[in-house]
């Protein structure tokens, strides 16, 4: 192999093994310069020490790949992140229930601290690494942004209350406030379902091997029998009626799930994922997760 084409594979093996340490928020400032300095080294290198850089890279993905459980080709999975990182649509989101399923089995290498998210929380994700190593600090709730809706609605409302009494009459400042005035009513509906279905979607995914397929249709807002959604209007999720044989049937398992979930947020622990250096022996440490 010829000394450009050595060039090549090594600068795609920097890609791989970037593409798999961003992905799981382990991309720290150790493992971006160790990868610095082998992208943007001496443009003489030699054949011989191109090959050493490209194996020991090559080792480095195949030992980080193993402790995430990456469930891709590892350059397939690099192209595919590269190309989706960042794009017209802007920063990519992935539910956790779709990474633990499709991508990683052992997201940033500490399952309890992974435990701690929802299944259904959105993860950014950058190939860049723009996000602080160790696990996401901020992660996007449907629920949450309309529990935020709900707030921002009610505050206007009261803030443009004075709309009503004013004159001269403004029709446009009195429409804006029963506008704040529904949309507050609206969100709050809203904020409550998605909150509903968030609930039922965790409690699916963790428990959904043992769920009939009725059970699980329910939660799932899925038809099995035509292969289509189902929805379900607020009444029957704020009044499960639908929901009374599935909590008969596992309601001390679903207590018991809650507490778990609970006590997920109250553990803690550390891990240390490390990438070898060139040298012998030597070792590029990637980063301790300490999350507060």
């Amino acid at each position: 192999m010829s000394v450009p084409e050595l060039r090549k594979e090594v600068l795609a093996q920097c890609d791989i093994l970037q593409a798999i340490l961003a992905f799981n928020y382990q991309f720290s400032e150790d493992s971006r310069q160790f990868l610095s300095e082998i992208r943007f080294g001496p443009p003489t290198a030699h054949a011989r020490d191109l090959r050493n850089t490209r194996d020991t890279l090559h080792e480095n993905i195949v030992t980080v790949a193993k402790t995430l459980q990456l469930k891709e080709n590892p350059k397939k999975f690099a192209e595919w992140f590269m190309k989706n990182s960042r794009n017209e649509l802007g920063q990519l989101q992935l539910p956790k229930f779709l990474i633990d399923y499709r991508f990683f089995g052992n997201f940033g290498g500490d399952d309890k601290e992974w435990r701690k998210y929802p299944h259904h929380a959105y993860i950014a994700l950058d190939f860049e690494g723009a996000f602080r190593a160790g696990y996401p600090e901020y992660y996007l709730l449907p629920e949450v942004a309309l529990y935020e809706d709900m707030c921002a609605s009610f505050n206007l409302a009261m803030e443009s209350q004075n709309f009503l009494t004013q004159r001269p009459v403004v029709k446009v400042d009195i429409k804006r406030h029963y506008l704040y005035l529904r949309a507050a009513v609206l969100s709050a509906f809203y904020f409550v379902e998605a909150y509903l279905n968030g609930w039922a979607f965790d409690y699916w995914w963790d428990n959904r091997e043992r769920l009939s397929t009725e059970e699980s249709d329910i939660l799932t807002e899925w038809n099995s029998v035509k292969a289509t959604p189902q929805w379900r209007n607020f009444r029957t999720k704020a009044h499960p009626l639908e929901l009374d044989s599935i909590v008969a049937e596992h309601g001390v398992e679903l207590l018991h799930w809650l507490r778990r979930r609970r006590l997920n947020q109250e553990t803690k622990s550390k891990v240390k994922i490390r990438v070898k250096g060139k040298g012998s022996g030597q070792e590029c440490p990637l980063h301790t997760n300490i999350i507060g």
